[in-house]
């Protein structure tokens, strides 16, 4: 569990190392052209985090009850899905990149971007065909030898990209550094990986034949839940694919610099969700509604506190800390700036929500989260598009929808679970903030 923590810890601080490398050397069009790879990038991550949720649980069912035979067969379906998305990335994802590029970008900036996007999109294609390995070291309970490499990775990917910037490659090193990176962690994890079935085969070698996989995890609820992480992924995020086309270049920068400020401040605030995981499925597993009900309420409190803290500090010195590092990329307006707050603060408390409905197994949320997203998200595009008056439409028609549906949805779902009418909701919700967690 600490090389775990401690993982999570080093990805976190490279994501904020990252940032200023970014800004000191990339120039305007370098860096909204790194947004959109990282933006078409993101996409494909919510399917391959499905996937790996699968593929982990389907291969420790079998390597748990030492069934060699039916282990072999789970290895081959979880080949042919990591192989399966690994084509698609390489296929109709690196597609659409280009045909992206080269007609939104084209047209509105000097530099092209197409050879960078085919090294980054064949890195993405290679860590998906290898990824089959990462769910083998998951599955068989080699979380350390899994945490160990992808830290050591990420550093390597943080000082590489620091040299090839500074040999002024711009984008072209960055991905040249991701593609790099990648290719040690696929190799490293490819011979664990081996090592580890090779014993696990020697040791149960012909033992086991036919294997109930009923209790495999259900093919509906995955698909739920990625439904949910595709719409939570681009309902903010795929704006900047809009505004890339209608506004000019040091609007859209703004405004991707401004998306990837709050995404960390988000992800920040989730790690108590992380962190306290098991003392809420504890909590959950003894049937206690009141421990069930004060440990959400801690982890909500933290978060929510954790967000608005970076909220303050980003809102005091975020300007002063870019000309720090002499960056050509400035934060967005005030109006902006303020929408994304409402925006992430609304989904922070969504997302917290929906964590706890998922550990309880309910899903009711999702098809109101999805449809709320949809109609957001295309409300912003079109009165954007029309509109052509500023990048705020793209923030306040999906904040305004939210806010009026998803939120009050998924907070009917969650006190519907926790059995809890929203008046006794606050006044323990107030209980709790008094106490010491």
């Amino acid at each position: 569990m600490r090389w775990a923590y401690l993982n999570q810890g080093i990805n976190f601080l490279a994501m904020v190392a990252m940032m200023p490398l970014l800004l000191r050397y990339l120039d305007i069009e370098g860096f909204i052209i790194w947004s959109i790879f990282t933006t078409l990038g993101g996409i494909t991550l919510q399917l391959e985090r499905a996937i790996q949720v699968v593929s982990v649980r389907d291969i420790a069912r079998p390597f748990h009850a030492g069934n060699m035979a039916a282990l072999e067969g789970v290895l081959r379906r979880v080949r042919r899905a990591y192989f399966t998305l690994s084509l698609a990335v390489a296929g109709p994802v690196l597609l659409c990149g280009l045909l992206y590029i080269n007609f939104i970008l084209g047209d509105k900036f000097n530099q092209d971007g197409l050879f960078d996007w085919v090294i980054f999109a064949g890195a993405y294609a290679l860590n998906y065909y290898f990824g089959f390995y990462n769910a083998i070291l998951l599955g068989m309970e080699r979380v350390n030898i899994f945490n160990n490499v992808a830290s050591i990775t990420r550093l390597i990917n943080l000082v590489a990209t620091y040299l090839l910037l500074k040999a002024g490659l711009g984008v072209l090193g960055i991905c040249v550094s991701f593609l790099g990176s990648v290719t040690v962690s696929c190799i490293s994890y490819m011979q664990y990986a081996n090592r580890a079935v090779n014993r696990y085969r020697a040791k149960y070698a012909n033992k086991g034949a036919n294997f109930n996989d009923a209790g495999g995890a259900s093919g509906r609820r995955i698909a739920l839940y990625t439904i949910y992480m595709f719409s939570s992924y681009l309902l903010y995020r795929g704006g900047l694919l809009v505004a890339t086309a209608l506004f000019d270049k040091n609007e859209v920068a703004s405004y991707g610099l401004s998306l990837q400020v709050f995404n960390l401040l988000l992800l920040a605030s989730i790690v108590p969700t992380q962190v306290w995981l098991g003392r809420l499925v504890r909590a959950i597993s003894h049937g206690s509604r009141e421990e069930v009900f004060r440990e959400f309420c801690v982890t909500g409190i933290v978060s929510n506190g954790v967000f608005m803290a970076g909220v303050v500090v980003l809102w005091v010195f975020g300007d002063t800390a870019l000309a720090i590092i002499h960056s050509k990329v400035i934060l967005s307006s005030n109006v902006i700036m303020a929408a994304l707050t409402a925006a992430f603060f609304i989904e922070l408390n969504i997302y917290l929500a929906a964590n706890f409905l998922v550990i309880k197994e309910n899903y009711s949320f999702v098809a109101w989260y999805a449809g709320s997203a949809l109609v957001g998200g295309v409300a912003g595009a079109l009165l954007t598009f029309f509109t052509r008056n500023a990048v705020s439409t793209l923030i306040l028609a999906p904040v305004l929808i939210q806010a009026v549906i998803a939120l009050p949805a998924v907070t009917y779902f969650l006190l519907k679970e926790l059995d809890i009418s929203i008046g006794c909701a606050f006044r323990r919700l107030a209980r709790v903030s008094s106490s010491r967690p």
